[in-house]
């Protein structure tokens, strides 16, 4: 692998991944509180929204350690990952919650922003011409 990523790169993406793992985080326990305390009696579809949040909650905390500790592979999943979010804002913002939307969007397009000073991996076992 090549040279560690630059602290002054990494440091706000990671700080945007981890935003976004609290959020997440947040959101799971909400889903959770929600839907099993109005009696709708769907504890099975309740558990699995919860496990599916905090498994992207686990996902963003993952490329957050890998961006803190400097890997050049975390570009790409960093950029995929923002541009994931930034389209569920979308899909928030014209379901019926256009403030979280517009949150969740600019969240996204910001973790797209500063994951694109990463530095990109480069794999020095192959001879560039």
């Amino acid at each position: 692998m090549s040279e560690r990523q630059p602290v002054s790169a990494t440091r706000p993406v990671a700080a945007l991944l981890l935003l976004q793992v609290a959020l997440l985080v947040v959101g799971a326990a909400w889903v959770l509180i929600a839907d099993l305390g109005d009696g709708r009696q769907q504890t099975g579809q309740t558990i699995g929204e919860t496990v599916l949040i905090l498994v992207l909650a686990a996902c963003a905390a993952a490329l957050a350690i890998a961006v803190r500790r400097g890997w050049d592979l975390a570009k790409t999943p960093v950029l995929l990952w923002g541009g994931m979010v930034a389209l569920c804002g979308l899909t928030l913002g014209t379901a019926g919650a256009p403030v979280l939307g517009v949150i969740v969007g600019l969240l996204g397009l910001a973790t797209v922003a500063a994951g694109s000073r990463l530095r990109r991996y480069v794999d020095e076992s192959v001879p560039h011409e």
